[in-house]
């Protein structure tokens, strides 16, 4: 079995599981870009880790996410959790494109460098990631997709540029819980 390498977006994921976790509360449509959120909803870094890694060895994790002076991120239970924990200001109104950028370079850099082919394990449904699967594929990497069904679309050329798609909402319960408020 091949080492994997895990890049996850965690703004990506926390707000695509914040959605699915509405709908199924029945506060909103599935897909609905502008659906609700629950607030309550957090990721749980220790099964993701292991849902992503799917068993197999790891040789590297990165996640990248953002925060701002006024919400602080959870990046202390990310890193004690096996991730390399990347984060860059938020500022509102301009998107998160830092992120999805540190995520392409980072991976780029693994890819090329790696002395021996892997699996990568894309954890955002982001469409900005296809470069980075194109790099990955010229260098004889297998790629796997693993968002909320909620964060791409499943005929898009990113679901279609990856060797497999592992939708989310197969672990919702294993990967989130709902914090009390």
């Amino acid at each position: 079995m091949r080492k994997c390498v895990i890049l996850v977006d965690n703004s990506n994921l926390f707000i695509g599981g914040q959605k699915l976790a509405a709908h199924r509360n029945g506060a909103s449509q599935n897909g609905d870009e502008h659906a609700a959120v629950d607030h309550t909803w957090r990721l749980s870094y220790d099964n993701l880790f292991n849902f992503l890694a799917a068993g197999r060895e790891v040789e590297k994790a990165v996640m990248v996410g953002s925060e701002s002076a006024e919400h602080p991120g959870p990046w202390n239970a990310a890193r004690k959790n096996g991730f390399e924990v990347i984060v860059h200001e938020r500022v509102a109104g301009h998107g998160e494109k830092c992120a999805d950028t540190e995520l392409v370079v980072r991976g780029t850099e693994v890819i090329s460098t790696s002395s021996e082919p892997m699996t990568l394990v894309i954890g955002s449904g982001d469409r900005d990631f296809v470069p980075l699967v194109d790099a990955a594929r010229r260098h004889d990497w297998d790629v796997e997709l693993c968002a909320f069904q909620n964060s791409f679309d499943p005929e898009g050329a990113f679901a279609r540029s990856v060797d497999r798609v592992r939708p989310l909402d197969e672990a919702f319960e294993i990967i989130g819980f709902r914090e009390h408020e």
